[in-house]
């Protein structure tokens, strides 16, 4: 069960998690992608942008 809470600009997720993985947007064409592995190829994911 997924459970996600916002409050004041600061957010609480509660589900199970695979795996977390720390990268930077990279431009591509006209627009811009994260790389991850292929392992994860069909699977939902969240991604949170940082500020700053």
């Amino acid at each position: 069960m997924k459970k996600l809470t916002i409050k004041k600009n600061k957010f609480r997720l509660e589900e199970e998690i695979e795996q977390i993985i720390d990268t930077t947007v990279r431009p591509i064409g006209n627009g811009a992608m994260a790389l991850i592995p292929k392992q994860h190829l069909n699977k939902k994911v969240y991604v949170l942008i940082r500020k700053g």
